[in-house]
């Protein structure tokens, strides 16, 4: 089901991006209503799901279904969030209080949450007129920031541009795309199970392609699918039973995702099949 939530939780991004690219245009007609009424019915649907987990026996699932349930309560109140903005295209937007707490999460020692508050910040701040983003600064200073980000930044910025800059400099990790891919290419499941290795591929995928890219959503467009042949690569080599690698290895998946899903299948059904086996054989005797 974690699956599933994942799917969902992409399946609303995109909602956001269409919104987002969309501009002022978004309020023309029934785009509005009708990516509200997305938005809430994956929403809904990934509730369900939350609670058909909790109530289940297997409860090491809980856990990460929790940390993707919270990202999906991220991106839909960005949705909402994105859906009051003003409707005239021609004047900028003035700073509003209330749309600047729903959209610019606070800090809180989490890089995930660190890297939506600066790609959110940017967003809003494209949206605003100069008062607005003067404004802006100020809040993002005095109620965005935790302690640390304080001291690693200075304590006035001209423009909203400097910001960035400065957070993006200062409160992102670089991390070295040598040493990532250098991970990746020596991943192995062992132990784990097939689910397990494909969430920790899937992981170093994302976090080579973007540290390759350094926040350029062009260059992470061309990197995406060179790096995922890569992972694809990886994963099926990297699979505790060399006929599921082999299995894999031949069908010559594009997308990873696929991948690992038919990995999964192949084990289930395979460990059906030695369970009927032997269950046969014991009955014979």
């Amino acid at each position: 089901m974690t699956d599933v939530l994942i799917e969902k939780y992409e399946a609303l991004v995109d909602i956001r991006k269409y919104l987002i690219k969309k501009g002022q245009a978004r309020y023309k007609g029934t785009v509005i209503k009708t990516k509200l009424d997305e938005a809430n019915y994956i929403f809904e649907e990934c509730t369900k799901i939350l609670l058909l987990l909790d109530k289940g026996k297997d409860k090491k699932l809980v856990p990460a279904a929790l940390d993707i349930f919270q990202n999906i309560k991220n991106i839909f109140e960005e949705i909402n969030s994105l859906c009051i903005f003003p409707k005239n295209k021609s004047v900028k937007m003035e700073f509003d209080l209330k749309v600047a707490c729903n959209l610019l999460p606070a800090m809180d020692g989490i890089e995930a949450t660190t890297k939506r508050l600066i790609d959110s910040l940017e967003m809003y701040a494209d949206m605003l007129d100069e008062k607005g983003k003067t404004l802006l600064v100020t809040f993002v200073l005095k109620s965005r920031l935790s302690e640390n980000a304080k001291l690693r930044i200075t304590g006035n910025y001209k423009s909203i541009e400097e910001l960035i800059k400065d957070m993006r400099c200062h409160l992102l990790t670089k991390k070295s795309f040598m040493a990532i891919q250098t991970k990746l290419l020596h991943l192995q499941q062992g132990s784990t199970s097939i689910e397990e290795y494909g969430t920790e591929i899937e992981r170093l995928f994302t976090e080579l392609t973007l540290s390759q890219s350094e926040g350029n959503s062009d260059t992470a467009g061309i990197l995406k699918p060179l790096n995922e042949k890569l992972a694809i690569k990886q994963f099926s080599e990297g699979l505790r039973s060399s006929k599921l690698s082999t299995i894999i290895s031949a069908r010559n998946y594009s997308s990873l995702k696929d991948a690992i899903q038919a990995a999964k299948e192949e084990d289930t059904t395979s460990q059906s099949l030695s369970a009927s086996a032997t269950a046969t054989a014991a009955a014979r005797n």
